[in-house]
């Protein structure tokens, strides 16, 4: 075989594989797509899905603390340390 031969062999090799590669390209494009495609519409299924959500009630109640902090002073925090007021144990 000629050089000139060689070459429009791999010529034509080159073109054909260019080809394959290409259609290959196009399909795996194809399938992340629709994959995509079909995230999306479970994705959008799951958050419009219309399931009834009911409840029994819940009833919350607070009690008063026996203890009050409080400082004294007029400069603002930490005047004087922390002191409870209005029924405090003294240690």
């Amino acid at each position: 075989m000629s050089e000139e031969e060689k070459q429009l062999v791999s010529q034509a090799d080159f073109e054909a594989h260019k080809k394959e590669t290409h259609k290959q390209l196009v399909q795996s494009a194809m399938l992340t797509f629709t994959a995509f495609l079909a995230i999306a519409a479970v994705c959008i299924a799951w958050f419009i899905n219309n399931t009834a959500v009911s409840g029994g009630g819940v009833q919350v109640q607070t009690e008063g603390s026996r203890f009050v902090l409080a400082s004294t002073g007029d400069k603002g925090r930490f005047d004087t340390a922390p002191r409870f007021i209005e029924g405090a144990k003294k240690q």
